[in-house]
């Protein structure tokens, strides 16, 4: 006979966007009644995690999905494969037995025998179309023969409930358990600005933006990630991290409408205006930049930040391209003059519209099924007042009229230092490859002998290919911004030109998977340094030498994913690297031998989304990332759940932030 004694038990509910953390601590010597000195081998320590929403809901799919994930990790332990579920339906439950032995010290005394333990439970809602609350309970015990225990706890230790968003209430039955939770407000709290102009100039935020039907937690792992990178930065604070939840469940109402909120929400958080409306003079200076006019004090309006970088995933990179026109719009021009622009980075983001998927969904995109988000995503012509500062003289898809040089987004685009797009090559049934990757990407270079990136890969002791080109390209480019732009010192890059010493290197690109072992010479590129010019090469066209995985066996990986490997969990350097392609492309790599910008659109049978991809190479360069994920590769290529999206995507944020200055 076995008697189950509950040890700790936490109720809560989780609705759109929530995430739940519970950390549990085990110190057994603590209770020596409920935990003898020696743990015997019958005895079981059980997690068991239940969604107590009435099964009935699980028919309720599209109010919500009334699910969630959970993973449990060992925080005591470096050896052990962290567990998770992607979703726990209403109504059931997820069990997890937790180890009931450790190392021991054979000389400690029996009462300190035992090391503590630590677990962490991390909840996190997958409701997308609604804001519906899902209930849960999770709860530890303890399963052991009746007769080794001695005086089973019948009622809490103690009881406590958290004061946030989402309260959690706790209840503990013996001294031996200690719980800590926290919840998505402590978790996504947006950071402290400065409050001292002396602190004025080393501050970075960097914007997360989620995508469709997405919430705030999709980006958690990249957040996470630029977070620890600077926790043992000497001034703590230098780098914030800030997303925003006004777009959950409310993706559909449009690109303009959805980017409207961020830029409004995104000023407010810095405080715009800066200069408060009683020191500002009676001139007004003229805007060099768009002629605004612009008001502004003697020393000119003060931002607690010195730098902004923008990461959205999917439709977020649309709507950070929205976003940064309506700072430039609303502003005058001031924000990117006080604020330098560093990094524009998207993730699987359709800059060119949907046209990739079956006609089926693009007619059903066209006729409103996902509201006025799918419209813009299947480039149906509306009016677009307030993307330009040109007169609106007809109708066109959003996206082309960003894409045009005098709109707003296409001026603020081109001020930052860093323009990268990240695309998924294969299992991403949402945003094809050919759109997210802008368009235009000579992929099938890679395969060439001896070039790398553009870059000729050099016998052992001679110089790399001359980047000096480039380098004037660059400092070019500086010159023309701001002023305020130009006294800004560079931000720091731990990328250098090119220099491989190893022979057995030469053919390194020739299959479109590479070992470990090659990473090195693909990471130490410059992003910024120049391609080959090639004056007889017709313009890149989407490569033809691209993996075709069958329709079958993208819906498996995306419905039923294969898990990782349990060594991946372990030891991350054994995860194959899933970039293939790492290059800049400037607007000669686009436009065919001869050509000016001024042909970059021109055509009449030119199918627009390849006009959108044009009009934004026609005057600045992308740096094009090419990725291979092994599963569902929309959301894994962000990590969305930290252990269920593992794999690959790991190494594409680890990417992202080593080459972007963060």
């Amino acid at each position: 006979m076995t008697n189950i004694i509950r040890l700790c038990r936490a109720t809560a509910a989780l609705t759109v966007g929530d995430v739940h953390r519970h950390t549990i601590s085990l110190i057994p010597s603590l209770d020596l009644t409920l935990f003898p000195a020696a743990l015997s081998a019958t005895q079981r320590l059980i997690l068991k995690v239940t969604n107590t929403t009435p099964a009935i809901y699980n028919t309720a799919f599209l109010a919500g999905p009334y699910t969630f994930a959970a993973s449990c990790i060992n925080d005591h332990s470096q050896t052990s494969v962290p567990k998770f579920v992607p979703s726990i339906l209403c109504g059931m439950s997820w069990k997890v037995e937790l180890a009931t032995t450790s190392k021991c010290d054979n000389t400690a005394s029996p009462n300190q025998k035992f090391a503590p333990r630590k677990w962490q439970i991390e909840l996190v809602s997958e409701v997308k179309f609604s804001k519906a609350n899902v209930s849960y309970e999770v709860e530890i015990s303890l399963e052991t023969p009746t007769t080794e225990i001695l005086r089973p706890p019948s009622s809490p230790a103690s009881t406590t409930e958290t004061g946030a968003d989402t309260p959690i209430t706790v209840a503990v039955y013996t001294p031996s358990i200690s719980h800590l939770a926290a919840t998505t407000s402590d978790i996504f709290n947006p950071p402290l600005l400065p409050s001292s102009s002396s602190t004025w100039a080393s501050r970075h935020l960097v914007i997360l933006t989620h995508g469709m039907h997405g919430t705030q937690s999709d980006l958690l792992y990249i957040r996470e990630s630029i977070e620890q990178q600077h926790a043992d930065d000497e001034e703590a604070g230098r780098v914030l991290v800030w997303s925003c939840d006004v777009n959950h469940t409310a993706t559909q109402d449009g690109i303009e409408v959805a980017g409207t909120r961020i830029a409004e929400k995104l000023l407010a958080y810095l405080g715009w205006p800066w200069t408060p409306v009683d020191k500002v003079t009676k001139e007004e200076t003229k805007d060099s930049t768009n002629g605004d006019n612009l008001p502004r004090t003697e020393e000119g309006p003060v931002a607690p930040i010195t730098h902004i970088s923008f990461i959205g995933h999917s439709l977020g990179g649309l709507l950070n391209i929205y976003v940064i026109g309506h700072l430039q719009r609303m502003t005058g021009g001031c924000f990117f003059r006080r604020i330098r622009p560093a990094n524009f980075i998207t993730l699987a983001t359709p800059w060119c519209g949907s046209f990739e998927l079956p006609w089926v969904a693009k007619q059903g995109l066209a006729l409103g099924v996902l509201g006025q988000t799918g419209k813009d995503l299947a480039l149906v012509k509306r009016w677009n007042e307030g993307v330009s500062d040109m007169p609106v003289e007809g109708e066109e898809p959003i996206l082309m009229a960003m894409a045009k040089p005098e709109s707003y987004a296409h001026r603020a685009m081109k001020m930052f230092e860093r323009r990268t797009v990240y695309s998924n090559t294969e299992h991403d049934l949402t945003v094809g490859y050919q759109t997210s990757i802008l368009w235009f990407c000579r992929l099938e270079d890679n395969r060439e002998e001896n070039v790398v990136d553009g870059n000729e890969i050099m016998e052992e002791g001679k110089d790399p290919v001359d980047i000096e080109p480039a380098q004037k390209a660059q400092s070019e480019q500086r010159e023309q911004a701001p002023p305020f732009i130009q006294t800004l010192p560079l931000l720091p890059t731990t990328s250098n030109p090119m220099h491989t010493t190893n022979k057995g290197n030469r053919k390194l690109f020739l299959s479109n998977t590479f070992s470990q072992t090659s990473l090195p010479s693909l990471f130490s590129l410059n992003p910024f340094s120049t391609l080959t010019q090639r004056a007889e090469t017709a313009p890149p066209q989407p490569s033809s030498l691209l993996p075709v995985p069958s329709l079958f066996s993208q819906l498996r990986s995306a419905i039923s994913p294969d898990p990782a490997p349990d060594h991946w969990y372990l030891d991350r350097s054994t995860i194959p690297n899933p970039i293939i392609h790492d290059r800049v492309y400037t607007p000669a790599d686009v436009l065919p031998s001869g050509s000016t910008n001024k042909d970059m659109a021109v055509g009449a049978d030119t199918k627009p989304e390849e006009v959108i991809g044009r009009l934004w190479h026609s005057d600045m360069t992308f740096r094009k990332v090419c990725v291979r994920l092994h599963a569902d590769a929309h959301v894994g290529i962000v990590v969305r759940r930290r252990w269920v999206n593992a794999g690959g995507g790991w190494n594409v944020v680890d990417h992202l932030i080593r080459e972007h200055g963060f």
